[in-house]
């Protein structure tokens, strides 16, 4: 029995949980998925088995970046003015003191908020008119954002979020009998900031996580592959790892449990083994003349060498057939035999006298009863030679 480890690796985790510090420009620290890849070789009979992966783990550094960009801005043209609806509603802004001047504008326009409003109010060159169109108000907060970029960061995309209600609420929307008469176009283009989500290397440790796997049943040359999960986490989350196998293996995970601390992690996974139904080969069925013209049958159990809790009790169902040529085979008789557990090997003789000059077969599934690495359905159906009474 061998417990095996091979590593894939790349990963994350957080800085609060292991105690580290980092520069506060970054708005998260992260340690990203990892995994490490592990197997046992058989043939086990259920006890634990333990081994330790060193997993490599990364940690970021996120932060917002800007990159710069072209924004165009589309408006109506219309050959004969814009015949806007003049249906706006800025909710008293030009109207009102400018004590509440910042609280209008933030209610008037969706994207720029309460955290905007204020430094476009102190602004003097801001809406100095009422603009007569989206694009010129668009432009309007492209210049005051130039001015002013340490705070007005991101307003415009902020507003252009919204660009269908605002136009709508601010009343820029062309009426729509006319906007038939008109082309929807560049008017104006300026340039802004992307907001782009970077991350940053930081620094790699290592962290050695112990694993011990129950339950995990495995004949003899045979092994099981399982892979341990490190899931990434974010400021100070607690570290979640689960464990997976491969499609078609013969063990499945039940249940894991970290029952270790953050720094030095404790896997206790319980496996079961996934039960299949048997193959029709692992028994050998061999027929042969017993006296008075009866069919007998010799039945070797080719697992029994395995031992009893494995083979478990083997029930032969068979069916005694006919050979005819032109039409399907008849069934002569049935019958229903088990070897019990342990036992390589029993004979059985159907009853029936057989015809003369006749063909003679047995048909026969097993199936496997009291194991755990079967289920109790039957396997697929097998033909034994033929023998002419």
């Amino acid at each position: 029995m061998k417990f095996s480890i091979a590593l894939f690796l790349s990963t994350f985790l957080s800085m609060t949980v292991w105690g580290q510090t980092f520069a506060p420009s970054y708005d998260a620290i992260i340690y990203k998925d990892t995994s490490a890849t592990t197997y046992i070789e058989g043939p086990t009979e259920g006890e634990s088995f333990s081994g330790a992966v060193e997993l490599e783990l990364k940690m970021y550094g996120v932060y917002v970046d800007y990159e710069p960009v072209v924004v165009d801005i589309y408006d109506w043209v219309c050959p004969s003015g814009d015949r806007r609806t003049g249906k706006g509603d800025w909710k008293g802004f030009f109207n009102v003191p400018k004590s509440q001047k910042a609280s209008a504008l933030a209610a008037a326009v969706k994207g720029i908020g309460k955290g905007y409003a204020p430094h476009l109010v102190e602004d003097r060159n801001f809406l100095r008119r009422k603009p007569s169109t989206w694009s010129e108000f668009m432009r309007d907060l492209h210049d005051a954002q130039e001015r002013n970029p340490n705070n007005l960061r991101g307003l415009v995309a902020n507003v252009r979020r919204y660009e269908e209600d605002n136009k709508r609420n601010l009343g820029f929307t062309v009426d729509s009998s006319y906007q038939q008469n008109c082309r929807y176009e560049v008017v104006d283009s300026y340039r802004d900031y992307k907001e782009v989500t970077r991350e940053k290397f930081l620094k790699s440790r290592n962290l050695s996580v112990n694993i011990t796997v129950e339950g995990a049943l495995l004949l003899q040359g045979e092994s099981q592959q399982f892979t341990i999960h490190f899931h990434e986490i974010v400021d100070g989350d607690a570290p979640k790892y689960s464990i997976s196998v491969p499609y078609g293996s013969k063990n499945k995970v039940v249940n894991v449990v970290n029952t270790g601390s953050v720094d030095s992690p404790s896997l206790l996974a319980k496996f079961a083994r996934q039960q299949v139904t048997p193959s029709v080969s692992s028994a050998a069925v061999e027929v042969y003349k017993a006296s008075g013209r009866r069919l007998g049958v010799k039945i070797l159990d080719r697992l029994a060498s395995r031992g009893e809790k494995y083979s478990g009790l083997m029930e032969v169902k068979m069916v005694l057939k006919r050979k005819r040529s032109l039409w399907f085979d008849a069934d002569v008789s049935e019958a229903t035999v088990s070897i019990p557990s342990g036992k390589s090997e029993m004979v059985y003789e159907f009853s029936k006298s057989l015809d003369r000059g006749e063909e003679y077969y047995v048909n026969y599934e097993i199936r496997r009863l009291h194991s755990p690495l079967y289920n109790t359905r039957f396997s697929g159906s097998e033909d034994t030679t033929k023998i002419e009474f």
